[in-house]
C-alpha cells in the first residue's frame, strides 16, 4: 500500500499545482490561440464553462481502485496469523 500512497500524493500534488496555476483564467474558443487569458468574476461563470465530458471514466476507475483498496485493508486486518514457533 505504500506505493499507492506515494502515487496518490504525487497525483494530488500535480492536480493541486495545475489548478492553482490556472484558477481564475480561461481562454474562449473564439478568441484564437494568441488571446490573453481573461479573469472570471464569479464561480457560476467558471462552472458554466467547465467541460466534464470524460470525468465519468475517472470516477468509475477511482471507485474501482478504492473498492480494491478497502477489500485489501479488510483482508489484511481480518487475518490473524499467530506463529506457533517455540523458542
Amino acid at each position: 500500500m505504500y506505493p499507492f500512497a506515494i502515487e496518490y500524493a504525487l497525483i494530488g500534488a500535480t492536480i493541486a499545482l495545475l489548478m492553482w496555476r490556472s484558477s481564475g483564467s480561461f481562454l474562449s474558443s473564439d478568441d484564437g490561440p494568441s488571446a490573453a487569458p481573461q479573469t472570471l468574476s464569479s464561480p457560476k461563470l467558471f462552472l458554466g464553462r467547465c467541460d466534464c465530458r470524460g470525468s465519468s471514466w475517472g470516477l468509475a476507475a477511482g471507485g474501482a481502485v478504492a473498492a480494491v483498496e478497502v477489500a485489501n485493508l479488510f483482508i489484511f486486518f481480518s487475518t490473524n496469523v499467530e506463529d506457533d514457533i517455540e523458542v
